[in-house]
């Protein structure tokens, strides 16, 4: 009867979390109309604004955040950002963990939630993963947002993990543009966020969420032709991370 009960508590819970973060997007559309005045001022102001939603979001879902090695990125430098990806919960934690100013590339499926969609459309990336000729296009965006000052933040492995103490393979998107532009590459490991919103379903329990930031990765180190061992690099300080957490 307990097990049932707690079961129910959190159905009721998830079902509170999902509408807190509906009505805080609600809260946030009708400003996203000033996307089309075309203003960088405005439109970095309506950038900024999700990391707010997701602090508050995070905070009352009853998730409490241990971030470690914060102190080694620094809020005004820029860099190319990964982290692995293991749950639901995942797009609002970069959000959460990093104040630099930066853009999210994402699937293009989330294109259809509303306002979600409308952001990422307008602000971000969206990417057709299976469509190479997009795949191409996007890069060459991101290209130009990097000339004009911003960050760029990828889930390297491109989908949910299924086993979240592992890493799926690494896409080369996050590595070639940063040893392209020379920008050192931020590594944030998401720890256990799978506990807490596990990646194929939307309960969600309070906790404590663990992530960490490791020293930068720097590009000059590495060429185009050492691409692999550049991921290689940065998939073993992840999985570093995430064993040592769970070692006993």
């Amino acid at each position: 009867m307990r097990k049932i009960l707690n079961q129910i508590g959190l159905y009721i819970w998830s079902g509170w979390c999902i509408f807190l973060f509906s009505f805080l997007c609600a809260l946030f559309s009708p400003f996203l109309i000033l996307v089309f005045l075309k203003s960088k001022k405005i439109n970095r102001i309506l950038l900024g604004t999700p990391k707010y939603i997701s602090r508050v979001c995070m905070t009352c879902f009853g998730v409490k955040l241990c971030l470690e090695g914060k102190e080694l990125i620094d809020p005004e430098k820029q860099y190319i950002f990964i982290a692995n990806h293991s749950s639901n919960l995942d797009p609002l934690i970069p959000a959460a963990c990093c104040y630099n100013h930066f853009k999210y590339i994402g699937k293009a499926e989330v294109l259809d939630i509303p306002i979600v969609g409308f952001v990422l459309k307008h602000l971000n990336f969206p990417v057709k993963r299976e469509d190479k000729f997009d795949r191409l296009k996007v890069m060459d965006l991101m290209r130009l947002a990097v000339d004009d000052g911003a960050g760029i933040f990828f889930f390297p492995e491109g989908t949910r993990n299924q086993k979240p103490r592992s890493l799926l393979p690494f896409h080369d998107g996050a590595f070639k543009l940063s040893i392209e532009k020379q920008i050192p590459l931020a590594i944030l490991t998401v720890i256990n966020a799978w506990e807490i919103c596990p990646p194929n379903q939307w309960l969600l329990k309070p906790g404590m969420l663990h992530c960490k930031w490791t020293v930068p990765l720097d590009p000059s180190k590495y060429s185009i032709e050492q691409l692999e061992n550049y991921k290689e690099v940065a998939r073993k300080i992840m999985l570093t991370e995430i064993e040592n957490f769970y070692s006993p």
